[in-house]
């Protein structure tokens, strides 16, 4: 069950008038900072782009999520059989996946 609701307005999620979305040339400062900062460190920081309340709603939904048992808790190579003689691999073909029986074979 979600704790955020489905559906609000932008402006419920995120505080526009420090982060004008929709004004590009309000915004330009703001991208050439995040540029500056991807470059020198791989990272953009955004203090205070999401509202706190929707933060901390979200920062709920997500803790809860995961410790929720579900497939995707799982890890996500396969445990080896002792039958095998060697790990299947999953590569890429295309739109088609198909699957190795190789550790040679590339991964995608």
């Amino acid at each position: 069950m979600s704790v955020v609701p489905e559906s609000r307005p932008l402006a419920a999620l995120v505080d526009l008038e420090r982060y004008p979305l929709c004004n590009d040339a309000a915004f330009e400062p703001i991208t050439e900072r995040c540029r500056v900062q991807l470059q020198e460190s791989s990272f953009a920081c955004l203090p205070g782009f999401l509202r706190s309340d929707v933060a901390q709603l979200m920062t709920t939904e997500v803790l809860k999520a995961l410790r929720a048992p579900t497939a995707a808790n799982r890890p996500l190579v396969p445990t080896m059989n002792p039958r095998w003689t060697s790990m299947p691999l999953i590569t890429c073909g295309g739109a088609n996946m198909k699957v190795g029986n190789s550790l040679s074979q590339p991964m995608c």
